[in-house]
C-alpha cells in the first residue's frame, strides 16, 4: 500500500507523471462492448418503436445466445438501465370497451 509519504516522494523526483498512473476504471469484467450491446438490443429497439412490447426474457435469450452461456436476469436489467431503457407499461384496456361510446360520452359529459 502506497502512504502519503511514498506519493509526495515519488512527485517531488518524477513529476506529475509518477501520480497519474492508468487505474482500472470501470466494466472490468463486461461480457459484450457497450457497442456489441447496442448492436444486440437493436432489433427490439426497432420492435418496440414499431408498437411491439420487448420482453426482458426474450433480451436474455438473445444475450444467452451470443454469449455462449446463461446470464443472471439481473444482468439484463442493467443493462437496458446502461442503454436508458425504461419499464413502460401498456395501459390496461377493458375487451368490451366501445371507441364511440367513449366519443359520445366525451362530447356530452359536462363537468
Amino acid at each position: 500500500m502506497c502512504t502519503v509519504r511514498d506519493l509526495i516522494e515519488a512527485y517531488n523526483r518524477q513529476g506529475p507523471d509518477a501520480i497519474e498512473t492508468p487505474g482500472k476504471g470501470q466494466r472490468q469484467h463486461a461480457s459484450l462492448a457497450v457497442e456489441d450491446e447496442r448492436t444486440l438490443l437493436a432489433p427490439f429497439l426497432a420492435d418496440s418503436q414499431v408498437g411491439h412490447i420487448a420482453v426482458a426474457r426474450r433480451i436474455k435469450k438473445a444475450l444467452e445466445d451470443a454469449l455462449g452461456h446463461p446470464v443472471a436476469t439481473s444482468t439484463i436489467y442493467r443493462l437496458l438501465h446502461r442503454h436508458q431503457w425504461r419499464k413502460v407499461m401498456p395501459r390496461p384496456k377493458n375487451p368490451r370497451s366501445s371507441p364511440d361510446v367513449q366519443d359520445t360520452f366525451k362530447k356530452t359529459f359536462q363537468p
